[in-house]
């Protein structure tokens, strides 16, 4: 399927990824997150992570410090394991950042203790985000009905109904403050 996707003209890398619901407890409290695999680097002995900015202040986590995440195990049982912070990141989506904790794919293996990583995901990366339509259409028709392409304009669409809705509420103000202006 990567091959299939890396073939259509405007994406440059496909990486294969996974995301699955998480407790993370911290410092000063526990949160949700949403572990996300990206990349692949062997670590030292202890599972490493990444966490978004305000999902690290919620929880009193620092690079360096140590926190607790919480997963399911084979679907139904909660296992607890211990995780180092390596990075706190920020993507500048707040919905993004207060909720993501990133994993390599080999701390992820140990996370989960399996033998090999099975994505249930590909991430696209394309030249001109502008075009990600076009892309996104020309996958749909290369991988058939039985795969679901999301791209970036679709997965964000409440953010942009609401920088949408922010704008008529500007210009609505704007108007009123003028026509006020203009009576007086």
């Amino acid at each position: 399927v990567a091959d299939e996707i890396a073939a259509v003209e405007n994406v440059e890398i496909v990486t294969p990824t996974t995301t699955e619901s998480a407790v993370i407890v911290g410092e000063k409290t526990s949160a949700y997150a949403q572990l996300q695999v990206s990349g692949s680097d062997l670590s030292r002995d202890s599972i490493e992570i990444s966490v978004g900015t305000e999902l690290a202040r919620r929880i009193g986590a620092v690079i360096g410090t140590k926190a607790d995440l919480v997963t399911f195990a084979d679907g139904a049982a909660l296992k607890t394991t211990q995780v180092a912070v390596i990075e706190v990141f920020q993507t500048g989506i707040f919905d993004y950042d207060a909720s993501w904790v990133r994993i390599s794919a080999d701390n992820y293996i140990k996370l989960h203790e399996s033998a090999s990583f099975t994505p249930t995901a590909l991430s696209v990366k394309v030249s001109d985000i502008y075009g990600s339509d076009k892309t996104a259409n020309d996958i749909r028709a290369r991988l058939g009905p039985d795969y679901r392409v999301v791209d970036w304009q679709e997965a964000n669409r409440p953010l942009f109904a609401a920088l949408s809705l922010e704008q008529k509420v500007s210009f609505f103000i704007i108007v009123l403050i003028t026509l006020v202006a203009v009576v007086n």
